[in-house]
């Protein structure tokens, strides 16, 4: 388990850092197809070599969900810094606990921490929230839908399961970029940025397949709690990769909002309670 809880931080903090430096100034739609298309591919090849390459059916729903919030996801760390958005990523716990609050008084001592955490970090230009952390936020909200879902499946093979639903995902994104007409801007991204292409596809692959087997071994409260670290991981590697401002500043504050996120995971009783 130790195992997969470390390359399940690694890798989803490369992820973050990996998404900013593909789609910085680039097409966002182009970006996401890259990166999930080509995690689709990785997948698909390693289940082919591990001989379980076959489609769950089961994947489809929670794949359409996770293509919402993955297309979210990716518009917020395409387009904002790396160090300004990772931290919101652990906004799903604090907003589920506002919608329904319970527990004691110190998952309104976390809430408060996150609070001031997120205050110190910024995100607030001329009187309105930075249009990053919204979709950040947004992204959240859609992935708990998806994470409870994904808790129901794991009685099916990971990879095959994982490759499933990263092609479900990637079939949702691909219509939506024909649509716009972004195929010529996304070949044009994998030719002018392929080392990104291809650590994008990896850390993605990467993450959601630890995801999926941490599910088999320990609760979806104390996974969110694992994966909250991955907020300060990807700050660090993001303000220093790409000489971001204000380094002490967001690294601080992330890692305020972070532990407020692990202390009210362990202490809400409700919808998060750990079993």
């Amino acid at each position: 388990m130790l195992f997969w809880i470390i390359a399940r931080l690694g890798l989803l903090s490369s992820e973050r850092v990996a998404f900013h430096g593909l789609g910085h100034k680039q097409s966002s739609w182009s970006t996401m197809v890259v990166a999930y298309g080509g995690a689709a591919l990785v997948l698909w090849l390693g289940a082919l070599i591990m001989g379980s390459a076959h489609f769950i059916a089961a994947a489809f729903w929670p794949g359409s969900v996770y293509a919402v919030s993955f297309a979210l996801y990716t518009i917020a760390l395409s387009r904002g810094e790396v160090g300004q958005v990772s931290a919101w990523a652990n906004a799903t716990p604090v907003l589920l606990f506002l919608w329904n609050p319970t527990g004691t008084g110190w998952a309104w001592v976390a809430v408060a921490g996150f609070a001031l955490g997120a205050v110190w970090l910024g995100g607030l230009r001329r009187g309105h929230i930075d249009a990053s952390v919204v979709w950040m936020l947004l992204s959240d909200v859609v992935l708990v839908i998806g994470r409870l879902l994904d808790a129901s499946h794991t009685g099916f093979n990971p990879i095959a399961y994982a490759a499933s639903l990263y092609l479900v995902v990637t079939g949702w994104m691909l219509l939506t970029m024909f649509l716009l007409g972004q195929g010529r801007a996304t070949i044009k991204l994998v030719q002018g940025r392929p080392l990104w292409s291809l650590f994008a596809a990896a850390a993605n692959g990467g993450s959601y397949l630890t995801l999926f087997s941490l599910l088999k071994l320990m609760p979806v409260t104390l996974i969110e709690a694992v994966s909250a670290l991955a907020g300060v991981g990807a700050t660090v590697i993001g303000v220093l990769w790409f000489h971001e401002k204000g380094r002490r500043r967001k690294i601080l504050a992330s890692s305020m909002m972070t532990l407020a996120t692990i202390l009210l995971l362990y202490d809400h009783r409700g919808m998060l309670r750990v079993q």
